[in-house]
């Protein structure tokens, strides 16, 4: 795997990746922020997570650029880097995890005008769809792999 991951190939991959998850970080971004007062239902916490999420990615992708292209031999580099990913998955996840579920509870509303309730705008929720089913897997996945690879760095510097 780390043959892989030095090759050109590995190296495009892992760049349009990365490049993938900031473009899409920004979308989100926008649009929670263009909804944030269009959520009567919940308030601004559903946009508010959104966009505290799409930072915590951004920011986190650019952790592991740095790591990626931080020199190997140089580990208290790779521990502190190691520990901000850590830091940056699970500052990107929670908000991400809450703004899922408060979304999700709410989710799917009826729009019905004669029933009374308030809803968010509808592409408030469909954002909940195609980034949180994404990003919160993916967020998750990577913060256990952050955790693993720091408990082992820790460990190999003791």
């Amino acid at each position: 795997m780390e043959e892989f991951l030095s090759s050109e190939i590995g190296l495009v991959l892992f760049l349009v990746f990365c490049g993938t998850f900031i473009l899409f970080s920004i979308i989100v971004i926008v649009i929670a922020s263009v909804g944030f007062y269009k959520c009567p239902a919940e308030g601004i916490i559903i946009p508010l997570c959104f966009i505290v999420a799409g930072v915590g990615v951004i920011f986190y992708i650019a952790v592991v650029i740095a790591k990626r292209f931080t020199e190997k031999d140089i580990k208290w580099k790779n521990v502190t880097l190691t520990i901000f990913e850590v830091i940056t998955a699970f500052l990107a996840g929670v908000p991400l995890g809450y703004g899922t579920i408060r979304a999700w509870k709410l989710f799917e509303p009826s729009y019905d005008e004669e029933d009374g309730n308030e809803y968010c705008a509808k592409y408030l929720y469909f954002t909940v769809i195609v980034y949180s089913t994404t990003l919160f897997a993916v967020t998750l996945v990577l913060l256990v792999i952050s955790i693993v690879q720091c408990i082992i760095k820790l460990l190999d510097n003791q």
